[in-house]
């Protein structure tokens, strides 16, 4: 089930501003972009979660994942929807995953006694995955240890400009972005008032189909002129320390990929992108810089400045769904591995550039 048009999109512009709104219209064409690819690419796509952690001197200890369900079910329907989850190896893969660097994982279903299906008939239900299992949570016991003093932030009224975009959005794109806010403001913040402490919402995640994980960031930008790089794209450096915080224990690698879009009012597609963690660990800049141009969190200055890595846009490819092959994923899956074969070329390279054609000294 879905929700009317026009309540999801009313609840979106009460809760998020309108340089995030652009990201999640971002991660829905990310979605359809996947699904034109058919199969191949698909069935090894699984949605983001939100990352969070009580605000705790041991924050950083005590992170959960909270993957909220794109649809809203019914009450009756759900143990049969869990168990087909349930069954699904690649899921596991990822939660085991999850488990193993170190975080909780919780799936999260919006369910409704009967229809039609309205925001505030919406009920939460709660599964932890815990020893392969999907158990469920009574939700007053789990969620009494985040009760706190948070609040849900009030955004200024979107610009007329990235209105215009949701135009064209039905029910079942509108309640699936709204879903994911319903729970984080709706529930997690306006019902316990959780306070958080760095909480991010990754993008997503490619299963192979042998069970390795590789986290997906995403972003909607266009490329800058640097002096001395040239043409320039900006990453948020705490996305990137989130994306090694999962894939540094196993020994993952995961992928940045850029919507880059026309610097104009309208900001028409120009193509898909895509740099692996590991490419970008070994060819940025290590000087940080405020987000400058392009980037989503500040576009038309409406958004907070983020700490910003610097890479050459020439280092990005075009994303294709060979990308997502299972040959060339088993190739690149490992982050120790790429970053060797990389430093052999820079070897390579410094070689070319400074040592041909010329007699050595040796002493």
């Amino acid at each position: 089930m879905y929700l009317e048009r026009e309540e999801a999109l009313r609840y979106l512009q009460s809760v998020m501003p309108g340089h995030k709104a652009l990201g999640l219209l971002a991660q829905l064409k990310l979605r359809k972009w996947v699904e034109e690819q058919g199969e191949r690419v698909s069935n090894k796509y699984f949605p983001g979660c939100w990352m969070v952690a009580r605000k705790e001197s041991d924050f950083y200890a005590l992170r959960t994942c909270f993957f909220v369900w794109p649809e809203i079910e019914r009450n009756d329907d759900l143990l049969d929807i869990v168990a087909t989850l349930s069954s699904n190896r690649q899921f596991h893969a990822m939660c085991s995953s999850l488990n193993g660097v170190g975080f909780e994982v919780i799936q999260c279903f919006p369910i409704v006694q009967e229809e039609p299906a309205t925001i505030p008939r919406l009920i939460w239900r709660f599964y932890r995955y815990q020893d392969e299992q999907l158990r469920e949570q009574i939700t007053e016991d789990y969620f009494c240890h985040w009760r706190g003093r948070g609040r849900v932030s009030r955004p200024r009224p979107w610009m007329s400009s990235i209105e215009d975009k949701f135009t064209d959005l039905g029910e079942v794109d509108l309640t699936t972005l709204a879903l994911p806010e319903l729970f984080y403001n709706g529930f997690f913040k306006a019902v316990y008032r959780a306070n958080t402490m760095d909480p991010y919402d990754t993008d997503g995640f490619i299963i192979s189909y042998d069970g390795k994980i590789f986290p997906i960031e995403l972003k909607e930008k266009f490329p800058f002129t640097d002096r001395t790089i040239g043409q320039t794209i900006g990453i948020d450096a705490g996305r990137i320390l989130m994306m090694l915080r999962i894939c540094l224990p196993i020994n993952a690698t995961g992928f940045y990929i850029v919507r880059e879009v026309e610097e104009t009012r309208e900001r028409e597609l120009v193509g898909w992108k895509i740099i692996r963690l590991d490419e970008v660990l070994m060819k940025c800049s290590w000087n940080l810089r405020a987000g400058g141009p392009g980037m989503a969190s500040s576009a038309r200055g409406r958004g907070s400045q983020t700490s910003t890595i610097l890479l050459p846009h020439s280092e990005f490819s075009d994303m294709t769904a060979n990308i997502f092959s299972e040959t060339n994923l088993q190739q690149n899956a490992s982050l120790m591995e790429n970053t060797r074969y990389i430093a052999e070329e820079f070897i390579r390279r410094i070689n070319q550039r400074y040592h041909t054609g010329g007699t050595q000294q040796t002493i």
